[in-house]
């Protein structure tokens, strides 16, 4: 079965669109360090063909080629100045900070971003089980494209080699 990317992510999106982290402002913990920390070269991967959500391109998004790849294509990555448009977040930002983890063979899971631990200051068990469940959610419908399953073990393999270099 054929999936249409946009229709696709924007029910994913939609998903996600009323669940936070905490049932307060997370940002507020930290002073919103995930978005204020946006340095030249730092960016939200997006998810395969997840750019067509991204066509009317909005003033304060810059997309560019990332370097990483997932099979034979290459990621693209979103940045930022550090402010957008909530409704257009990426999904990367959207379930930030977890992310799906897979391995060859394995079932996907739903993690805590290694890579996020240096600025969130949000734990796992802090964290609204509403939040968490759409994130599977969502994660479960990209992963059933090909594509998004090569990128979430792609992925997976970039956050092993963070673990063993960071941790």
């Amino acid at each position: 079965m054929k999936i249409n990317p946009r229709s696709m992510y924007a029910y994913v999106y939609a998903l996600l669109e009323n669940v936070t982290p905490l049932h307060t402002d997370c940002g507020e913990k930290c002073g919103g360090r995930c978005c204020a920390d946006s340095d030249e070269g730092t960016g939200m991967y997006l998810y395969p063909a997840e750019s067509c959500m991204y066509e009317a391109r909005p003033d304060w998004a810059k997309i560019e080629k990332s370097g990483f790849f997932y099979g034979d294509k290459e990621a693209l990555i979103l940045s930022c100045p550090g402010r957008c448009d909530r409704h257009l977040r990426p999904l990367a930002c959207r379930i930030f900070p977890l992310v799906p983890y897979k391995k060859a063979g394995e079932r996907m899971k739903i993690i805590y971003d290694p890579r996020a631990a240096s600025m969130c200051p949000l734990t796992p068990k802090e964290l609204t089980d509403d939040f968490v469940e759409a994130v599977h959610a969502a994660m479960r419908i990209v992963s059933k494209t090909r594509e998004g399953r090569a990128f979430i073990e792609a992925q997976s393999v970039l956050i092993d080699e963070y673990v063993r270099m960071h941790l």
